[in-house]
């Protein structure tokens, strides 16, 4: 997560547009993300949190290598059937 501190200190100075919007909407969902975390961790403990957040990444990561085995197989099942 990216600290928040340098976006809270030049939001005010950018000027009205785009660029503040996403900037704002970017420290609105940090400031979300932050809360839900802290809630979660409050409720199971840091170390639940650190493991469940650990796998949680681990899966993301292994789903599109799935993916694309799924994709190489059924490709290869039709080259066989055909």
């Amino acid at each position: 997560m990216k600290p928040l501190y340098p976006v809270v200190a030049a939001l005010p100075t950018l000027p009205a547009g785009p660029d503040r919007t996403k900037q704002d909407n970017e420290l609105r969902k940090s400031n979300d993300r932050r809360e839900e975390l802290v809630a979660r961790q409050q409720q199971s403990g840091s170390n639940k949190l650190l493991e469940r957040e650990l796998n949680q990444a681990l899966i993301a990561a292994q789903v599109p290598v799935v993916q694309d085995l799924i994709a190489q197989v059924t490709a290869h099942r039709a080259t066989v059937l055909a």
